[in-house]
């Protein structure tokens, strides 16, 4: 949400958007790639859009999400408008704001890679316990461990 443009640069050379991610919770910085034209996943044409149409007013210029009134959108804003996106998809759950986005990346992620050292890093834990609350191995050694038996 406190993404600023300049925290987002293509890499055209290798086919990537990289996104600077400055100071997050924590007062940690990371860098995240994604892929930007080709695979499952392209957001080239997308974020092209968007950066064309975004219109912010002059305090939020430098702020990549604004809202309808184009002001820096809220922590919160975006919470409400998940929550009520999710909810008309029919999605009910305790918790429906933007960690809900983060909890299942790390859990797609998680499933594709079998990395949790990986996962650790793109979610920016310094502690492995943490992540491991993210990816739920502890759910998933039960699993095994019950199938071994079978």
């Amino acid at each position: 949400i406190n993404l600023k443009t300049k925290d987002i640069q293509i890499d055209d050379e290798n086919d990537i958007i990289v996104i600077n991610i400055i100071n997050s919770k924590g007062n940690k910085s990371r860098i995240v790639t994604l892929p930007y034209s080709i695979g499952k996943f392209s957001i080239k044409n997308e974020f092209h859009t968007y950066m064309d149409m975004r219109q912010c007013d002059e305090n939020c210029k430098s702020s990549l999400f604004c809202n309808k009134k184009q002001r820096c959108i809220s922590r919160y804003s975006a919470d409400y408008y998940l929550s009520n996106l999710l909810k008309s998809f029919g999605v009910k759950k305790d918790k429906m704001g933007m960690h809900l986005l983060r909890h299942s990346f790390a859990s797609f992620f998680y499933k594709k890679t079998q990395d949790p050292v990986l996962l650790q890093e793109r979610l920016g834990h310094s502690d492995p316990q943490v992540t491991r609350r993210y990816i739920h191995l502890e759910e998933e050694k039960l699993k095994k461990s019950a199938d071994v038996m079978r």
